[in-house]
This record gives C-alpha cells, sequence and structure tokens, in this order.
C-alpha cells in the first residue's frame, strides 16, 4: 500500500476570511459614508445590514454613499443586503451610491444584473465633493 500524500490531495475547505466591518462617518450636513470592508456573507451580512440601515437613519440625510472598495468577497447574502437598501433608501428619498472597484463586487452586481440598478462610482470624490465642507 502507497502512503497517503499529506497534505491530502482534495481542497481544503474554504476558511472564514476577515469578516466585514463598517465605519460610517458624516462628512456634511445632509451625506453620510459608510465604509466596508472585508467579506461580506452569510455570517457578517446581519452586522452590515445593521450599520448601513443605521446610517441611512441619519437626520437630515439627502445622500448615502456606501465605499464598497475594500471589500474582498460579495457574497448572496451581502446582495441582498445593498437591495434592501436601496430599496429603503429610495422609500425615504436618500440618494444612494455606491464606490465599487473591485471584481469581488462588480462581478456579482454584473451577474445578477443589478449593476444597472444602482448609482456606481470609481471614487468617494464625485459624490460627496458637493457635500464636503472646507474650511475658508
Amino acid at each position: 500500500m502507497a502512503p497517503r500524500p499529506w497534505p491530502p490531495a482534495f481542497p481544503a475547505p474554504r476558511l472564514p476570511g476577515a469578516p466585514s466591518t463598517t465605519v460610517v462617518s458624516r462628512v456634511g450636513r445632509w451625506a453620510v459614508l459608510a465604509e466596508v470592508r472585508g467579506e461580506v456573507d452569510l455570517l457578517s451580512a446581519p452586522a452590515t445590514r445593521t450599520a448601513l440601515r443605521a446610517a441611512l437613519d441619519s437626520p437630515d440625510l439627502l445622500v448615502l454613499v456606501v465605499d464598497l472598495s475594500k471589500v474582498d468577497f460579495l457574497a448572496a447574502a451581502g446582495l441582498t443586503v445593498l437591495v434592501e437598501l436601496r430599496d429603503l433608501a429610495r422609500v425615504r428619498a436618500v440618494d444612494l451610491r455606491l464606490v465599487a472597484t473591485t471584481r469581488a463586487v462588480l462581478r456579482p452586481l454584473e451577474v445578477t444584473g443589478l449593476r444597472d440598478t444602482f448609482r456606481l462610482h470609481v471614487d468617494t470624490s464625485g459624490p460627496l465633493a458637493p457635500h464636503v465642507v472646507t474650511s475658508p
């Protein structure tokens, strides 16, 4: 009997990567920036949903920019969070903008046909520029 190769020849199960974190900050009187980082999957989607809904609940909000440029993995659960956020923002008359530059985010949006339902940007400067307060 031949010895078994070590490590085993079959692929190892995917280990969970960095869980997602969401940092929310006020950018002006009417704008909020939510920066999502890491993996947005079945385990981390509830926390991401809670943070993004809290951002949407900000008083006097006109524009919510969700920066997904540091997201490494976007699962179906993450897409569901974005669709729910889009629909809730529409009901509240809040302009929702997504910053998406990586294949990890753009590809799921394209495959599901959701890319055309969001306003996408390559960086935060475009959608936030009118709302940034500059000192004289």
